[in-house]
């Protein structure tokens, strides 16, 4: 008997250390939690509170839990942070969460006078970076995107700076000197890339020369960029450029060193300005930029293309492109401002049976966009016979 027994004691006493064990680790991860404090809060979500933020990389924020697990974030999903001890980056996080842009700038720069792990350091400069961009500080945005791209931390698409100030301003020009004098010295080409599409996107809002190294060398083979225009409905996949036996041929035809994507900041800008009636800057601008656009994200361009032909009394153009748009765009909403602006097209034509037929398509559709109805149905009332 005296064995068995001895081996019973010998599982109990196992079991008791490892409940000890267990009981000294979650008591480890738990004063840790505690000793750090910090606070993690996502969009739409609770906060992760008594975390510890260890890590940022690859555009996420990394924190263990109080239960001693690793948890990954994207930094556009978290809505603020706060850091045990760090007074500076929480008041810069504070004014961000109201966004209270230049009190967050004020906050992050004085973070980055501290000594920081590179990777805090990082974190910091992509929030001051956001921050500064919707400061009106898109110079200072554009510095410290230089910054984080020469230290190999280029920062996710959605912290790329996109509000640049008026056309012509001193600020603009100071962010394209930076960008310029920057692209030499980097050496990895993705992180290039991303510099070298602000610039062109920078470049053509200015309405200046594009450095010669962005732009498409089948521009230089064939017609000037300011020149090159459509002057019937849009042809072939793209639609923007000219008709296919007009270009070079395949195995003769060399990509573009840089392209603009439907995400593209000068997209917005030309869309603003068609908004305020800024008929001539947007319809510069877009015709400088059309050789440069991505073949994938042509249809938001050919939407602003067909706009701009509108106000340019080329209805006829306009209408035959946009109803070719509103056929093959993938995206629904499009689609249906492509068919009302084909019926603004015909009423600028005086094709009133025509336009007031596709407003009233639209505004009983039930797949078409609000503002969009909304819209067909101001149409329908322009074209209603008095009372």
């Amino acid at each position: 008997m005296r064995r068995p027994l001895i081996s019973v004691a010998y599982n109990i006493l196992f079991g008791m250390a490892q409940v000890c064990r267990a009981a000294i680790l979650a008591g480890a991860a738990w004063l840790s939690a505690a000793t750090h404090a910090d606070t993690v809060k996502l969009a739409g979500r609770p906060p992760f509170q008594n975390v510890a933020l260890t890590d940022f990389r690859g555009g996420r924020v990394v924190f263990r839990g109080v239960s001693g697990e690793y948890i990954l974030k994207p930094l556009g999903e978290v809505e603020w942070l706060s850091l045990t001890g760090r007074s500076d980056i929480n008041a810069g996080e504070e004014a961000s969460a109201t966004a209270d842009w230049a009190r967050a700038v004020t906050g992050y720069e004085q973070a980055l006078g501290r000594a920081n792990p590179p990777w805090l350091a990082s974190l910091i400069r992509t929030r001051l970076l956001c921050a500064a961009d919707r400061a009106g500080q898109f110079d200072r945005a554009v510095t410290v995107l230089v910054e984080l791209v020469t230290a190999g931390a280029a920062p996710p698409a959605a912290s790329i700076p996109r509000h640049p100030g008026l056309s012509g301003s001193e600020m603009n020009r100071r962010a394209l000197a930076v960008l310029e004098e920057a692209l030499p010295g980097v050496a990895s080409p993705a992180d290039a890339q991303v510099l070298r599409v602000l610039l062109l996107e920078l470049a053509l809002y200015e309405d200046v020369d594009v450095p010669a190294a962005l732009r498409p060398e089948a521009a230089a083979a064939s017609q000037p960029v300011a020149t090159s225009r459509p002057s019937t409905a849009p042809a072939g996949p793209l639609g923007i450029l000219p008709a296919e036996d007009a270009r070079p041929s395949a195995t003769s035809r060399p990509s573009a060193a840089v392209r603009l994507r439907d995400d593209s900041f000068l997209l917005d800008a030309i869309a603003a300005a068609l908004n305020r009636g800024d008929h001539a800057w947007a319809d510069g601008r877009l015709e400088r930029a059309l050789p440069f656009v991505e073949p994938t994200a042509c249809y938001p361009w050919r939407l602003l293309l067909g706009r701009c032909q509108i106000e340019g009394g080329r209805f006829a153009t306009a209408a035959a492109g946009l109803m070719d748009l509103a056929a093959h765009d993938p995206d629904p909403a499009r689609r249906a401002w492509a068919l009302y602006y084909v019926g603004l097209a015909h009423e600028r034509m005086d094709r009133f049976d025509v336009a007031r037929d596709l407003y009233q398509e639209l505004a009983e559709r039930a797949d078409a966009p609000n503002d969009v109805r909304t819209s067909a149905q101001g149409g329908l009332r322009r074209l209603s016979p008095p009372p």
